[in-house]
């Protein structure tokens, strides 16, 4: 259990750090800092447990997003500022801050008129009119995350992940913050694919769906098998999810490719060039991924990268279809929450990614270069 006097608001937070509310703002999403909900914190007690009133995190940035004033009237738990460092950040965060450009020689408000010779007379200027300040308040929030961010700065198409928020930039027009949920996860993985060896000459970009789905979810592409039998080899084969059945000569056919692609990087290796063995482990990697999507067989190698061993993993058609329905309906719904701020990007996603049966594709009209991170 906490004790009360342990907690600290907003506008006590920026005086103390003599910070302002965009920049507490941008503190708050990078590091998912607990905003508490004193509105329901009970009065008479003096000690609580902050874990039971922490505002969603998707709340809290919405919030900020759409009030960022009410940052002054938001709640902190001084230990858990204290663990963060958060001062530390404070120095640095100020000497990043674009400085505002210099101002002219201050207006007095006093003009001189000269009268007859010799006369001097005084008038007082009229207050000039000050323009209405249309600018939104997230427009600052972009500010101070590019200036922190400075990898993405420059960049006309982001999507990156800071913190616990997705900061998201197309063609350096248009701009959003959305939660770290999974289906935003889905759409930068399609929009890496371009960073992923293609030449710059390609438009048209794909992932299987198995694998879009494992990237996500941080699981690894293929299996490894450690069951004598499953090392013996092959076995009798099923049907693939492609309907094709692999005959015999087929099956010797993708053992002697695995091993030809294991004698590569034992020479690469031999030969000591570092280049080359990376080259060998790339393709290497391509071809399990291959025989897995395409034909249902997992393959892992040995310790010594000597040896490659199979097993018959068979997934079935309606599997199949419920993977492509589940990575359909997480990218439609990640598209329809850039309507309003990125109204762009909506149409250039519902344009160019399509969920085919086995692989998700993404097909720009022209080369577009992504700046990703997750």
């Amino acid at each position: 259990m906490l004790p009360r006097k342990h907690t600290v608001s907003g506008k006590e937070l920026i005086n103390r750090w003599n910070t302002d509310i965009h920049e507490l703002s941008y503190l708050i999403l990078k590091h998912d800092i607990t905003v508490l909900d004193s509105s329901n914190i009970p009065k008479i007690k003096f000690s609580f447990n902050p874990d039971d009133y922490r505002i969603d995190f998707a709340q809290v940035l919405n919030i900020l997003r759409n009030d960022p004033t009410s940052v002054c009237k938001m709640l902190f738990w001084l230990p858990e500022l204290e663990s963060l460092a958060i001062e530390k950040e404070i120095s640095s965060l100020k000497s990043k801050t674009t400085p505002k450009p210099p101002t002219s020689t201050p207006d007095t408000g006093v003009r001189y008129s000269r009268g007859r010779p010799g006369n001097i007379r005084f008038r007082r200027a009229e207050p000039e009119k000050k323009e209405k300040d249309t600018t939104k308040p997230e427009k600052t929030i972009k500010n101070v995350i590019e200036d922190q961010e400075e990898e993405i700065r420059q960049q006309s198409n982001v999507f990156s992940l800071i913190g616990k928020v997705w900061f998201v930039k197309f063609k350096q027009q248009e701009w959003g913050l959305y939660p770290d949920q999974e289906k935003y996860k889905y759409i930068a993985n399609v929009l890496n694919l371009p960073n992923n060896g293609y030449d710059k000459g390609d438009l048209e970009f794909s992932i299987y769906n198995t694998e879009l789905v494992g990237k996500v979810k941080g699981l690894e592409i293929t299996e490894e098998y450690q069951d004598d039998k499953t090392q013996e080899g092959l076995g009798d084969l099923n049907e693939s999810h492609l309907s094709e059945i692999l005959t015999s000569q087929e099956v010797k056919k993708f053992k002697e490719i695995g091993y030809e692609l294991l004698e590569q990087l034992g020479k690469a290796k031999d030969a000591g060039d570092q280049e080359l063995i990376d080259d060998a482990k790339m393709n290497i990697v391509k071809y399990r991924s291959y025989i897995s999507n395409e034909y249902g067989i997992k393959t892992t190698v040995s310790d010594d990268e000597t040896k490659i061993y199979f097993k018959i993993f068979h997934r079935s058609s309606k599997e199949n279809e419920k993977i492509r329905q589940r990575i359909k309906n997480q990218i439609k719904n990640a598209i329809k929450d850039f309507h309003d701020s990125l109204p762009m990007l909506r149409m250039h996603l519902d344009r160019s990614i399509k969920t085919k049966s086995y692989k998700t594709v993404y097909l720009p009209e022209t080369h577009i270069s992504w700046h990703i991170t997750m």
